[in-house]
């Protein structure tokens, strides 16, 4: 997910990898749920549809474990 440079990055979508969101966990131990819920939101909010959906979809798959 490197970039060389600012047109390099605005290239590359804005996803987070399994490898990079694992390595975020680990480190921060965040509630993946949540962050995806407000990433949701955000894309929603300023219009970016296709990454509305990636973590739409990625979110649905997310079991709450703490019901």
């Amino acid at each position: 997910n490197g970039a060389n440079n600012e047109i390099e990055m605005d290239r590359q979508p804005l996803y987070l990898c399994p490898v990079c969101l694992r390595k975020l966990y680990s480190t921060l131990q965040f509630n993946v749920r949540d962050v995806y819920e407000n990433f949701v939101a955000l894309c929603g909010k300023y219009g970016l549809e296709e990454e509305r959906i990636w973590y739409q979809k990625r979110l649905d798959c997310i079991q709450d474990t703490n019901k």
